[in-house]
């Protein structure tokens, strides 16, 4: 670590919620897999597609590094993931000579087996990659040593990752860009895929569909996870529902049956009639009861503004 800085302690309960860049975080931290000439340094393609594996998949840190060219469906744009990586470290596993370090497992849970939608830039460079190995003779993982075993991705992190986090935490720190430099203080290969759950959560994708992307168990979790990034506040919401009640167009009242009664047309002439008068007339058929309970005759058109009402295109002929 470089002299005269001290590295923040991260907040334990701010982990469980994630740490997300921001889009432009995110090309900041790009851009350090390209080379420079400048610095001598020549591009890193494989840790670029690490981490859009994580930024565009949300895919775990054994889930990438697991992953075969086998689990990319390339018509149906789906990333299977159906294997995760376990690298076993420390003195609780002793290993003899013969047993590898590493073991590629399948997930228990149902939910971790899923199906991630695949983008066109990932789908791009995934495919550049996979070319790039077809002529080198390679198969099976996307990410192996030359003897085709898994990457360890804790040698990928101190030795790619961490120093491309710093490059770009030394440039937002020259820049004087105090979000950036407290984003990438400490960033790990997790928060990218933190950061895959905040932005669907931002661009207004539901829980559900985020849940089933990330591989959650429940939905509640998504929803506990990213619960910050949800709208608190939706005045926007609140309109469409006066919309709803009173329009802003003409409102057509007509007789509707009710339900049990045998009255007024079918429910399929009510579907029809009602789109006769929304595609023509511009206004909109809500069920009207007297209070006999039974449907009324009259047809009334009410609207907050008349000048909103629209004419009929057309008038049929008196003759």
């Amino acid at each position: 670590m470089p002299e005269g800085r001290r590295r923040h302690k991260r907040d334990s309960k701010a982990d469980k919620k994630g740490r997300a860049l921001q889009p432009a975080q995110a090309q900041m931290l790009l851009a350090e897999c390209d080379a420079d000439a400048e610095n001598e340094r020549e591009a890193d393609p494989e840790l670029k597609l690490v981490i859009l594996l994580g930024l565009l998949a949300g895919l775990r840190r054994g889930e990438i590094f697991a992953l075969q060219f086998s689990e990319i469906d390339w018509e149906k744009d789906l990333i299977h993931v159906r294997r995760n990586l376990f690298w076993r470290y420390g003195k609780h596993h002793e290993l003899t000579e013969d047993q590898p370090s590493f073991v590629i497992y399948t997930p228990k849970s149902d939910k971790s087996m899923r199906d991630v939608d695949l983008s066109p830039t990932l789908k791009d460079v995934l495919w550049s990659r996979y070319m790039e190995m077809q002529m080198e003779g390679k198969t099976g993982l996307i990410f192996q040593t030359k003897a085709g075993t898994p990457l360890d991705p804790k040698n990928v992190y101190n030795r790619s990752f961490r120093p491309a986090v710093e490059r770009a935490r030394k440039k937002a720190e020259k820049n004087e860009d105090k979000a950036a430099m407290q984003a990438f203080d400490g960033l790990r290969l997790h928060d990218l895929r933190h950061t895959f759950g905040s932005w669907k959560v931002a661009q207004g994708e539901d829980i559900i569909y985020v849940a089933a992307q990330m591989g959650h168990a429940r939905p509640s979790i998504t929803a506990d996870i990213y619960s910050h990034l949800l709208e608190k506040r939706r005045p926007h919401a609140a309109a469409k529902t006066d919309d709803f009640l009173f329009g802003n167009v003409a409102v057509a009242e007509v007789a509707f049956p009710q339900r049990g009664t045998g009255h007024g047309p079918s429910s399929s002439a009510s579907v029809i009639i009602h789109h006769i008068y929304l595609t023509f007339f511009g206004v909109r058929l809500v069920p009207h009861f007297g209070h006999t309970g039974r449907s009324s005759a009259k047809t009334l058109f009410q609207s907050a503004d008349p000048s909103t009402w629209k004419e009929p295109p057309f008038r049929p002929s008196s003759e």
